[in-house]
């Protein structure tokens, strides 16, 4: 049922580092179906290039936002996992309470418009002020605004088991534990069915032939059939007890 919140298995191609004191590790599919989401025909493959690199940077920092939150609440050992759904913020086991789970769960996306925010600032600084005429630079910084903004907007939405369904879920078991994740999860499955249609009309309405556009629809559909099957688990055994958090 927490399948998705899974941490990948191990392999021989992971990369492991420590940072802040904190280990990372990168799954190897992480940065396959990184490439293939930048990947243009029309574009040089650079740009290619660039997206990976922004990505990988972009949700480095936007765990780190929930691993030094949780170090703050006195958490010693968080870790951070790259993989093929983004990327997993690991709690060390120390016990939070829903406000500060919440928090934590926030400072994620924070993280990530502070970081869209700096390059938004330096793409006006540099080529609306001092008139560079940098391509490469100026694609740069349009991804990392686009990456983090916008990524950080859809991943506060309250569908499970991103930043905003977790925040949900916590918030309704803190006010409102009498609804507990039934409700909860209903909350999911209807948000991710909507957004789900609704990206799939955008698509076809601007007329996308790229069929990676459809990906996203077809995310927040898993997504939807996900927070379901979790509804009626909830629905026939109760309530499924704190999760930690889960991809962003």
């Amino acid at each position: 049922m927490y399948s998705i919140l899974v941490e990948p298995p191990r392999t021989a191609w992971d990369l492991n580092w420590r940072m802040l004191s904190i280990p990372v590790r990168v799954h190897p599919m992480f940065w396959i179906l990184t490439l293939l989401l930048g990947y243009r025909e029309e574009d040089p493959f650079q740009f290619t290039l660039m997206f990976a690199g922004v990505v990988f940077v972009s949700i480095i920092v936007h765990e780190f936002g929930h691993a030094l939150s949780h170090r703050k609440f006195g958490d010693r050992n968080p870790s951070v996992v790259l993989y093929h759904m983004g990327g997993l913020c690991i709690p060390g086991g120390h016990a939070l309470s829903h406000w500060q789970r919440i928090q934590t769960l926030l400072w994620g996306p924070g993280a990530g418009f502070v970081l869209g925010g700096i390059a938004y600032g330096l793409r006006w600084l540099l080529f609306e002020r001092l008139q560079m005429s940098n391509l490469y630079l100026l694609v740069l910084l349009y991804d990392l605004i686009w990456v983090n903004v916008s990524w950080g907007i859809v991943n506060l939405m309250p569908v499970f088991p991103l930043d905003g369904g977790q925040i949900t879920r916590e918030f309704i078991h803190w006010k409102k534990s009498r609804l507990g994740d039934r409700v909860a999860f209903g909350i999911s499955m209807w948000t991710a069915i909507v957004l789900a249609v609704g990206f799939l009309g955008w698509h076809f309405y601007k007329r996308g032939e790229d069929a990676r556009g459809l990906m996203v629809p077809i995310f927040f559909g898993i997504l939807a059939y996900n927070s379901y099957r979790l509804r009626k688990q909830v629905i026939m055994y109760g309530d499924l007890g704190g999760g930690d958090e889960g991809p962003r």
